[in-house]
């Protein structure tokens, strides 16, 4: 059961030493004699599953680097891909690529299902949830709470009943004595004051708490800087480097910042 391509697979499709035509011929019998798709529900279909799609991975990841392509990030649960890039159009051409390895294997996108969003934080979660966490105002958990005040401020941004909601999970975490996850909140925290600048105040407040949350001064530097590189997208940002700054002076006062109050 040596190493074999797909054309040497084609080229002996009936040699019973080769791993692939093995699970094939399986299969057909359990599929009167087709092997146009494979069977749901059974761990063993989702480990033949994950051969056929880790194999699309490195043949997806091998096509965008000789294509000059890097800027990239891509999550895959399954059957289910998250693509992560700062530029659209080189999620594009990420999507076509991985079309057409998909392709070759007989396999295809749902279309209806595939999307693009640069809300990166609210679709990375599925319709129902976001819907579930909508009927709630607050969760025992820290990050699930966030993501209920998340979702609020997509509906209603720069709201005051926003404001008023992160001013309670400010009080909330100030008074916590252990925070989980820091990253993961101050990543939620910067997505909601970049949809809502009015709430950059409370905002500030509450990364400045979560930063001292984060092990070293370098640390908390670097998330500081890539913060400001988020923010810095949105016009007229004097407003919140001033705020920025005062939450990273404490750890380096020498961080520059382009608003003459600064």
């Amino acid at each position: 059961m040596g190493n074999h391509t797909k054309a040497v697979t084609k080229a002996k499709k009936s040699d019973k030493t080769l791993i692939g035509n093995i699970i094939d011929s399986a299969i057909q019998d359990m599929r009167h004699g087709q092997t146009n798709g494979i069977p749901q529900g059974s761990v063993l279909m989702d480990f033949v599953s994950e051969l056929v799609l880790g194999y699309v991975d490195l043949e997806l990841h091998s096509r965008l680097v000789t294509d000059g392509i890097t800027e990239f990030q891509i999550l895959r649960y399954r059957d289910d891909y998250r693509i992560f890039v700062q530029n659209p159009q080189v999620g594009d051409r990420i999507l076509k690529t991985l079309t057409e390895v998909l392709i070759e294997l007989g396999l295809k996108l749902n279309t209806g299902k595939t999307t693009g969003s640069s809300q990166v934080v609210a679709h990375s979660l599925k319709p129902d949830k976001r819907a579930w966490f909508r009927g709630r105002q607050g969760d025992a958990n820290i990050q699930k709470h966030l993501l209920v005040i998340h979702c609020h401020g997509i509906d209603f941004p720069n709201a005051g009943s926003l404001t008023v909601a992160l001013t309670h999970f400010h009080q909330r975490i100030t008074k916590a004595k252990r925070i989980q996850n820091p990253l993961a909140l101050i990543s939620i925290i910067v997505d909601i004051a970049y949809g809502s600048p009015k709430a950059f105040p409370v905002c500030a407040a509450i990364v400045s708490r979560l930063l001292r949350a984060l092990s070293t001064d370098g640390e908390r530097i670097e998330v500081i800087k890539k913060i400001h590189r988020k923010l810095s997208q949105l016009p007229n940002t004097g407003h919140m480097e001033i705020w920025l700054q005062r939450v990273s002076h404490p750890f380096e006062p020498r961080l520059g910042y382009a608003d003459r109050m600064c």
